[in-house]
Parts: C-alpha cells; sequence; structure tokens
C-alpha cells in the first residue's frame, strides 16, 4: 500500500521541523516561492494536475493543484529556502525523467516547467484509485454491490491494485477471503479484533501468529471470488480485458487549495483519529499502539504521550495493549480519550500537567466519542458496543465532575440491529446516534430519556461518521448512499449532498465555519466540500488516503481541515483558497 505514485511514506522515522507558518495568503506573484506550468503532448496545458513538493531531508509533502491555464504555484510561506523534489498526480500520465529537482530560494520565484507523457496502461493501472478500479470492472450492478458493500473493508487496508493484479482462481480466491476476514481494518498494523490473532507484546513489530483461517463456503461468498477471477489476471492474462476509467481531474474550484502531509515519527503506527484544540494544536491516537500524540502545526514538531498501564486489552487470552480510537479536546483543553473496540475504559489527558484521569465504564463501550460544544468540558456519552434484537441498546453519560455514570439510558431507534456508529450530541448535551445498520439519525433527551428517531431520506444510506456544530446541526457521511448529509435537530429535517461517483463511500463528516460541511470518502483519495447553498467541490489528494474522521480547525481565521491518514500514518491538512 506504501508504492503507489512512488510518493507515499511508509515506516521512516524522521524529525519534523517547519518554519512557522503565518495566514496563507494567495500564491502569486512576490508571493510564491515556485511556480511553473505543466502540459503534455495530448492535451497542451493541464488544469487538475496535482503538483507535490518534498524537501531533501523532510518528509513532509505539500501540494497544489494546476488552474485552468495549466499554472500552479506554491506560497512563499509553505516552502521554505532549500532543494525539492517535484512529483505529480494525474491520472494517465508520468513524468518521464521521474521527479525533478528545484532549487528554491529566498529571492525571486524559482520556476519548474514540467512535460508530462501518457502512461502506458501498466503505468495507469498503478495510479488508479480503488474507486476508480471499481466503476472500470465489467459486470452487474449485484456483482458490484456484493463486492463493495460486503467487502468494503478491504479497501480499508489497501487498494484495489492488489487485487486486480493477482492471478488467483475463484478456489484460490475462497481462502484468501478467508484468511483477509480475520484482519482488523481499524488496527492494521496491530492484532484483529475478534480474530484468532494474537500479538507478541515483547517484539517492537507485534509479531502476527496467524491460526488457521476457515476457508467459506457459502454462495455468496464463491459468487464474490468467481467475479474477482473473471476481473483480474487470472488465467494467463497479461493485461485486463477492459478499459481502465480514471475520474475527471480537479477542475475550476477543486484546483483551488494547499495540501500538507505531515508522516507521524514514530513508526508502526496506526493513526485512526484526531481532533485540533482551540490552540490550533492537533492531537491523534493510535489505534494500533498506546500512545497519544500531539503535531504543533506551526513549528511541525510532534510529541507522544504513553497511555496508562491500566488500560490493558480486557479480554481474556488477548496480548494486544488496546490503542487510543478517538480523541476529542474540551473547552478547557483537555485531550479526552477512549479504548480500542470493546474496551472498558475512558479518560482524559491534561496537557497542563501531562497526566491521565481515567474512569471505568459499567460496559465495554463504542469507540468514537462526541465533540465538545462551547462550554461543555464535564460529559462524555457513549453507547454500549451492540445490543441483540429486539433488546435495546443503551446509552451512557460519564460525569467527570461527579466520577461516575449519571445517565443511563435506553436508545430507541426502531429496525432489528440498533447500533449507534457515531455517538455526537447538541449544545444541550442531548445525545445523538448515527444509527448504522437501521438508517436513522436518534436523538436522546438528556433529561427525560426519550428518543426520536429521524430515518435517513435516501433507504439504507449507511450513516457513519460525523460533528455537530454550535448551532445544532449534524453533519455526518451517508456510507452506503455514496452521500454527505446534514441533519437539522430543531426541524428534525435531514438535507442530502451526493457524490460524483458511485461507490465514493462518505465516511465522515463536519461542519465548517460558514454553514457548509466536509466529508471524507473511500477509496477515491478525494476530500468533498459542500457549500451551505449544496454547492459539491471534490479535492483530490496527494497521497492515497482512508480517514475515519474529519476535523475543523477551530482556531483557524481560514477554514482549515485535518484528516487522520490510517494506513500510511500521516495527518493531512487541507486549506481552501476559496
Amino acid at each position: 500500500m506504501t508504492s503507489r505514485l512512488g510518493l507515499l511514506v511508509g515506516g521512516v522515522a524522521v524529525v519534523l521541523a517547519l518554519a512557522p507558518i503565518p495566514a496563507l495568503v494567495r500564491a502569486q506573484g512576490s508571493t510564491s516561492a515556485l511556480t511553473g506550468a505543466v502540459r503534455s503532448q495530448a492535451e497542451g496545458l493541464m488544469e487538475g494536475v496535482v503538483v507535490i513538493a518534498t524537501r531533501d531531508g523532510s518528509a513532509v509533502m505539500t501540494s497544489v493543484t494546476t488552474n485552468e491555464r495549466g499554472e500552479y504555484a506554491f506560497p512563499r510561506t509553505h516552502l521554505e529556502k532549500g532543494t525539492y523534489r517535484i512529483a505529480i498526480r494525474a491520472a494517465g500520465y508520468v513524468l518521464p525523467e521521474g521527479d525533478r529537482p528545484v532549487q528554491v530560494g529566498n529571492g525571486a520565484p524559482a520556476r519548474l516547467d514540467l512535460s508530462l507523457q501518457t502512461a502506458t496502461k501498466d503505468q495507469l493501472a498503478h495510479q488508479l484509485t480503488t474507486v476508480e478500479w471499481w466503476n472500470s470492472m465489467p459486470g452487474t450492478a449485484a456483482q458490484k454491490d456484493l463486492l463493495v458493500r460486503t467487502m468494503v473493508n478491504c479497501g480499508f487496508c489497501h487498494d484495489m491494485e492488489r487485487v486486480m493484479r493477482s492471478r488467483y482462481t475463484a478456489d484460490q480466491f475462497l481462502p484468501v477471503m478467508g484468511r483477509m476476514s480475520t484482519y482488523a481494518a481499524d488496527n492494521s498494523s496491530a492484532c484483529g479484533v475478534g480474530s484468532a490473532r494474537h500479538c507478541d507484546t515483547k517484539t517492537l513489530g507485534r509479531v502476527q501468529v496467524q491460526s488457521a483461517a476457515q476457508v467459506p463456503t457459502d454462495e455468496r461468498s464463491k459468487a464474490l471470488a468467481a467475479y474477482l477471477a473473471s476481473v483480474n489476471l487470472s488465467g494467463g492474462r497479461t493485461t485486463w480485458n477492459f478499459p481502465l476509467t480514471p475520474m475527471p481531474r480537479p477542475k475550476g474550484k477543486a484546483t483551488r487549495a494547499i495540501v500538507t502531509v505531515f508522516p507521524i515519527p514514530r513508526q508502526p503506527s496506526v493513526i485512526h483519529d484526531l481532533t485540533v484544540d482551540r490552540q490550533g494544536q492537533v492531537w491523534y491516537g493510535d489505534s494500533g499502539w498506546g500512545y497519544l500524540g500531539k503535531l504543533e502545526p506551526k513549528t511541525g514538531k510532534f510529541r507522544e504521550y504513553e497511555t496508562p498501564q491500566s488500560w490493558p486489552d480486557p479480554r481474556p487470552g488477548f496480548k494486544r495493549i488496546v490503542g487510543i480510537q478517538d480523541v476529542e479536546a474540551d473547552a478547557d483543553g483537555r485531550i479526552w480519550a477512549v479504548t480500542g473496540f470493546l474496551g472498558t475504559k475512558s479518560g482524559y489527558f491534561d496537557p497542563r500537567t501531562e497526566k491521565w484521569t481515567t474512569f471505568d465504564m459499567p460496559a465495554p463501550v463504542w469507540a468514537f466519542l462526541p465533540a465538545f460544544h462551547k462550554g461543555q468540558s464535564t460529559t462524555l456519552w457513549s453507547t454500549a458496543t451492540t445490543a441483540p434484537a429486539p433488546a435495546p441498546l443503551t446509552a451512557f453519560r460519564l460525569n467527570a465532575a461527579l466520577g461516575k455514570v449519571d445517565v443511563t439510558t435506553p436508545v430507541g431507534e426502531p429496525g432489528g440491529r440498533p447500533f449507534c456508529y457515531q455517538v455526537e450530541r447538541d449544545p444541550h448535551d442531548n445525545m445523538i446516534c448515527a444509527g448504522f445498520y437501521n438508517s436513522n439519525i436518534v436523538v436522546v433527551d438528556a433529561k427525560t430519556g426519550k428518543s426520536r428517531a429521524y430515518p435517513t431520506p435516501t433507504p439504507n444510506a449507511g450513516p457513519r461518521r460525523g460533528r455537530a456544530d454550535d448551532d445544532g446541526h449534524f453533519w455526518f457521511g451517508e456510507f452506503l448512499a455514496d452521500k454527505a448529509a446534514v441533519f437539522d435537530i430543531a426541524t428534525g429535517s435531514i438535507r442530502e449532498f451526493p457524490f460524483s461517483a458511485k461507490y465514493m463511500s462518505a465516511y465522515a463528516a463536519a461542519p465548517d465555519h460558514h454553514g457548509g460541511g466536509w466529508a471524507s470518502s473511500t477509496g477515491s483519495d478525494r476530500v468533498v466540500r459542500i457549500d451551505r447553498n449544496g454547492t459539491t467541490t471534490e479535492y483530490l489528494m496527494p497521497v492515497y488516503y482512508d480517514a475515519r474522521k474529519v476535523v475543523v480547525d477551530p482556531s483557524a481565521s481560514r477554514t482549515t481541515v485535518w484528516l487522520p491518514n490510517k494506513n500510511l500514518s500521516q495527518l493531512i491538512r487541507i486549506e481552501p483558497l476559496d
């Protein structure tokens, strides 16, 4: 998964130091550090080419995108003096000589024009995103839905190229599918939750011992294996017998953003979630290892803190150290955290004292936290992990001031499998539940315990993760509908915003400061912005990403969005120029 584009940073330990980054300015004229134009013989000047700069001695990547005139410009605020390697991302094209060096100084802007060459089919296959593979592959809607909707977790660990280059027959795919089903997509460098694997905690690599996986024999698995064998390179095929079709490159507003990728220095890491405090510091949780981390974006410096020794895996026979799943900053600057799946601990880290305060929960709780709105700092909502039908799902509110759970109430979600994927709250501390399986948004009144459910306009949309603003609007991703949505708590209405392609799988969403929202997409490497008028803009990232959360910086004067890139152990910052 670290090979795509030759740009993705894997397990390299680095110490990052960047010059302070002042307020964002337009990348033009004397404010530019590096400019140029991108063209090809096939298209001439090219819009929508992502240009990536990496300074020698640093792993931080900064990218901009060419405009309608084929021009790009890096602002001086984002490139300091030094030698840079320049790469590009544009499906269907390559730099014939590979990455290009350029010297950036403090005087006049450096200039580097780029001439691209049409990619071969094999090169294009290496550039396609998972969504582009899915939409290029032949097959019926039922076959693709079976693959994408039931096996989407494969895309949480690696892209589709690995599957498409395989030479497995249908019979050979079945044991592979059985083995892959034991892996945990949320802890891909640690041990699988609920699997037969264990970890050797004495080795830094978390050596994994895989017991014999069960080979699936059901008809759905056989049908999926047969479909995959019909489109990969089995049967002696040397290439794919269908055209490879990339998504359109960014245009217009989608070209106006600066994206910075900060790799985590300590490896291995699995960065599942992050949050940004009111001072603009980025905090992240490592779900595979026991660390809470902090990035100071102005300096590029990282610091990490170990989780309490009292947070081990509670399950008998499991040796994995439960890492931190979600993190949230409260109004007092404390960083709340919850252990990985099936954990029974919650608590907060105080940056001023660098000490943890932990609380025992009455049952294993789900691993995603609600946001803290203005003035909120003492309570924390969570739910039990699952509830067998027809038993109701139970919600808990931890009151840190009292040191105990002060509200226990059922979540009245209609349907056969009550489950809150995201636990959120409104400004009045009423709990909001994104009911993934039954496709409801449920509001639980904190005072009365009564629930009210609101079905999504698109049936079976799969509400996944989201975030509410201080005005009572809950933004969330509709994972199975390929849409983002916003729920107005006051009116009970839900408005949906479709993405540009099927199977873009909106995972998480968050509100910005202007009445709009942002959403991550699984498998497309695009981040979607929704303006308050409903217009969507899709920004192409410079790297393959798998982001389980979207956070808008509460301290920034201009909209600044952060993503945790789980599989590549990176933090991604998006700064739109509009």
